[in-house]
């Protein structure tokens, strides 16, 4: 970098400046989009993190906002594409790196169909961006009742997954709760119990639900230090 920046010192001086330029203009404007997201403008937030990204596509910053508002949105593929991207581009220290990547995971394994099981309401997936929520299907409805009969955790779970990732907030919200009153010390489901609270747009149940996590979490928890962050900055953000 010093040898190029020795031989091309001229042409380098327009080329940083016109960097450092779209920069602060993409800083703008992701500040700009968290602001419309607490103001509760999703969609201008969306427009101005877009923005941010085009402008400065390598800085992690941007990818992150733009995943985090896109699922809010309920467009979970588009929203795991740019965390994907955030991972590639984040320093390995960000202390949401664990999170992300344990989010990814759990995205993932919802989008995969139960062994032996096929939907018949293909039309319950969700449209980008659209405002109502697709209805539980009654086999889905089923299958969870059995699950939870049946003290089966990880079933009712993959269930309550599947339907966040249909855009099922309501759905999932219950799953969760009803396994939460059957678990109420697993981290794990008062992890997934928040995340669901968050894609509704309830940020002071996801809020409650993060708190009981940390109470319960192993202290190693590759999670904990960016939901510690994440709640610093809801409060600060009040």
């Amino acid at each position: 970098m010093r040898v190029w920046m020795l031989v091309a010192v001229l042409s380098q001086v327009p080329v940083v400046a016109l960097a450092d330029d779209a920069a602060s203009k993409a800083a703008a404007l992701r500040q700009k989009g968290q602001d419309f997201i607490r103001a509760g403008d999703t969609q201008a937030a969306l427009k101005s993190l877009r923005e941010a990204e085009r402008l400065d596509p390598k800085n992690p910053d941007n990818a992150r906002a733009l995943a985090g508002c896109l699922a809010r949105l309920g467009n979970f593929p588009e929203a795991a594409k740019y965390y994907r991207k955030f991972l590639e581009v984040a320093p390995p220290d960000d202390p949401s790196v664990p999170a992300i990547r344990k989010a990814l995971q759990d995205y993932e394994t919802a989008d995969q169909p139960s062994p032996g099981a096929q939907s018949k309401n293909p039309s319950s997936t969700r449209p980008a961006h659209a405002p109502e929520e697709p209805a539980e299907s009654a086999e889905d409805a089923d299958a969870a009742k059995d699950a939870l009969a049946r003290h089966d955790v990880a079933a009712a779970r993959r269930i309550a997954q599947k339907e966040l990732r249909n855009g099922n907030n309501a759905a999932a919200i219950r799953l969760f709760t009803e396994i939460e009153a059957q678990n109420p010390k697993d981290p794990d489901n008062e992890r997934a119990l928040a995340g669901a609270y968050a894609r509704s747009g309830d940020y002071d149940n996801a809020a409650v639900h993060y708190r009981k996590f940390l109470e319960i979490a192993p202290p190693n928890d590759p999670t904990v230090p960016a939901i510690r962050q994440a709640l610093r900055d809801y409060k600060s953000s009040k």
